[in-house]
């Protein structure tokens, strides 16, 4: 609260639009502040802050989509010099590092970081590997959860600490497994932000000056999402989960670099590849490259070129078992490890909106036929979402688009089962870059913020 209003509070008038719009984006915080304390959903409490939660998410969405829609009327000013701007962000970048790498990874980094090592062990992507998935592997398969080129990137960084190689055939839940060092995962995470920082710097700096860019950058690397909410010891997002931070990061390089159609349709690919959900971008992104002329197809073929190499070497490093195919254990290591309902699988949590909400998930939750959770009706509205938001961004400037982006990676999480608007990152870069860059986009033609 403090260092958002320092650098961009209205304090002449208490009660203005700015201070309303700057106390909303914060606004989740207060709910995920300590909800690790919420595991016992018998518990009216629980539900009622999960309920707040889900509609505090919806309510992003609904302003992404806003957003995308019509500029508010706000004037944003910054009440710091550049020089105080620069050590607040020299300031807030210290605490992401501390924050990174003065306490262990969570969950994500964790079993990234092991899946990584296996894959250069056996030269296998945990979807094919038996010793990763299934319930019986480590962390009831989660190692095996997450996208080929969020593994990759971690081979790099446990280069650079000197991880161990074990036999190929040694079990990682063996206390005689040598696991990589978790500084490896705490690096490519650190790194990953930094690239995304640098990107959102750039993006508002385009279209608005460089105080705005180093105000806006400042209030999301030093927001309470980064830093982790949800208990004194166990977080609930923030930079200890590469999860939380990686495809973010990604996905605002993309969006860096959206005047150039190929690249940014190849990097677009490249945060699906890190995990998954920005899949759901590509129409708005596709339709806003169509209806705005901006080389529609070049766009494409950046993202489908990427996407075609991504697959092709999933399936040449995924060995695929007796009566299975790579398609069948990529979809069970990954959404349905995530939503399913089988043994171990998080699709049955009872820590979120919807495990705290059984009678509402009995239909919304269940899947309309076989057991798939793509035909989860939750699921096929958000579908029928991404897909009309191709016709959405007819019209759109950039900076409207960055709304939507916002709104989409909001929504996804109306269906997500566990732990679900706790992926605040996903949305609050694209967010913010709407709120703070969002004047110019009012007075400049699609043309030119496609030239910028």
């Amino acid at each position: 609260l403090f260092v958002t209003f320092v650098v961009a509070g209205d304090f002449q008038r208490v009660w203005s639009r700015q201070n309303l719009l700057l106390c909303l984006l914060l606004l989740a915080a207060a709910f995920l502040l300590d909800v690790m304390r919420w595991e016992d959903v018998t518990n009216p409490l629980a539900s009622a802050n999960f309920t707040a939660i889900y509609l505090t998410t919806a309510l992003y969405a609904g302003w992404g989509f806003f957003l995308s829609r019509r500029s508010l009327r706000v004037t944003w000013t910054i009440n710091l010099s550049n020089n105080g701007l620069r050590i607040l962000l020299f300031l807030a970048i210290t605490l992401n590092t501390v924050t990174v790498f003065g306490r262990p990874p969570d969950d994500a980094g964790y079993y990234t970081n092991l899946g990584a090592r296996r894959l250069v062990e056996t030269g296998t992507l945990p979807y094919g590997d038996p010793k990763l998935r299934g319930p019986d592997a480590p962390g009831y398969g989660a190692a095996a959860t997450y996208g080929p080129l969020l593994y990759l990137s971690h081979i790099p960084t446990q280069f650079l600490v000197g991880a161990h190689s074990n036999p190929p055939d040694a079990d990682p839940g063996e206390a005689t497994y040598q696991r990589p060092p978790i500084l490896a995962t705490q690096l490519a995470t650190w790194l990953f932000h930094m690239a995304g920082l640098a990107a959102m710097f750039a993006i508002v700096r385009r279209f608005r000056s460089t105080d705005m860019a180093l105000g806006a950058t400042v209030i999301y690397a030093a927001s309470p999402y980064l830093v982790g909410l949800g208990g004194p010891d166990l977080v609930i997002g923030g930079l200890r989960f590469v999860s939380h931070i990686a495809p973010a990061a990604v996905t605002l390089l993309a969006f860096a670099a959206i005047g150039r159609p190929l690249l940014a349709g190849a990097i677009l690919a490249a945060s699906v590849g890190i995990l998954f959900y920005p899949v759901f971008l590509f129409p708005a992104w596709f339709g806003w490259h169509l209806w705005q002329r901006q080389r529609p197809l070049v766009f494409a073929a950046g993202f489908a070129g990427t996407a075609l190499v991504i697959v092709l070497w999933v399936i040449w490093l995924t060995p695929v078992a007796e009566g299975s195919s790579v398609l069948a254990q990529f979809l069970g290591s990954t959404l349905e490890h995530q939503e399913g309902a089988g043994a171990r699988e998080y699709g049955a949590s009872t820590f979120g909106f919807w495990g705290s909400h059984p009678g509402l998930a009995a239909f919304w939750q269940k899947p309309i036929a076989g057991d798939t959770s793509l035909l989860k009706p939750t699921f096929l509205l958000y579908a029928s979402l991404s897909l009309a938001s191709f016709f959405l961004a007819r019209g759109r400037t950039l900076i409207q688009l960055a709304g939507m982006t916002a709104g989409l990676a909001a929504a996804i999480q109306l269906w997500k089962t566990h732990a679900a608007g706790s992926y605040v990152e996903w949305y609050l870069p694209f967010l913010i870059i709407a709120l703070f860059a969002n004047q110019v986009s009012s007075q400049v033609s699609n043309k030119e913020t496609a030239d910028a």
